[in-house]
């Protein structure tokens, strides 16, 4: 019984940008044009080809190729020693309808360095390339454009003590002078870039008591050396800052949390 059903659908394998040096929209941010990225299986522990593809599968694939049994198992070293992809700037177009297309998709769907959709792209490490479509781009599009309304939004409830605290968590601190415009701006940036990054800040439980604990370090109402935070006697409250917030909130620890807000007040 057949296994392999071809598929009425064209998919598209593109490079995304991840981490270039170039800016957004140079010809070379990731590949310049004319250019193309060359991938080749890659090899499990046992030096074998990944391809991707049960026993079935391929002998499915050699029959709708015309290829000698066996020519697609992965001890094949010669034939998967040569298969090659090239994938150009503007992606490599794969109709899921034509054999040797779909060979070529499932081999790519098995390699790290291809996220096989839009929503894993960010989520794969070694990912380079993703396997995408007309209807995957759109639907990425609308989420994208969602989570920066819902950023939005938010953003226009907060105060300018907010946005200060903001920025101070994420190692953007404010000058004492920093105008309303200054702060907008700034968290314009990220929401433009990271709008799920902010909306997860501003869920953090903790964010006030980070910027809080900021604050003190700059005011040098606690001391930090390394990843630890002291009081001014010396005393370590925190051998991180997930302990120094944990011991600021104990009700125990109370005095010592009045204490440093009104050293801050001053």
């Amino acid at each position: 019984m057949e296994t392999l059903e071809l598929r009425e659908e064209v998919v598209t394998v593109k490079q995304f940008r991840k981490n270039g040096w170039l800016p957004e929209g140079h010809d070379g941010e990731y590949r310049y044009t004319h250019c193309f990225e060359q991938l080749v299986p890659k090899n499990d522990p046992s030096g074998y080809p990944i391809t991707g593809l049960t026993s079935e599968e391929e002998a499915e694939f050699e029959k709708k190729l015309g290829l000698n049994s066996g020519t697609l198992s992965k001890y094949n070293k010669d034939y998967w020693g040569n298969f090659r992809t090239n994938i150009p700037k503007d992606g490599l177009v794969l109709r899921l309808d034509n054999p040797r297309d779909y060979l070529t998709y499932k081999v790519l769907q098995a390699d790290q360095e291809v996220a096989n959709s839009e929503a894993e792209k960010h989520d794969s490490p070694f990912a380079n390339f993703v396997i995408t479509s007309d209807i995957q781009e759109s639907k990425a599009k609308a989420a994208e454009v969602s989570v920066k309304r819902k950023a939005y939004n938010e953003f226009s409830k907060m105060t300018n003590e907010d946005m200060g605290n903001f920025l101070k968590v994420h190692g953007k601190r404010p000058s004492t002078n920093a105008t309303t415009e200054w702060l907008e701006a700034e968290i314009g940036k990220i929401i433009e870039t990271r709008p799920d990054l902010f909306l997860e800040t501003l869920k953090d439980t903790n964010f006030k008591m980070k910027a809080f604990i900021d604050d003190c370090v700059v005011k040098k109402a606690l001391t930090k050396s390394g990843s630890k935070y002291l009081l001014m006697g010396g005393d370590i409250i925190g051998y991180s800052l997930e302990e120094t917030i944990e011991y600021l909130q104990k009700p125990e620890n109370q005095e010592v949390y009045i204490s440093l807000k009104s050293k801050l007040e001053v």
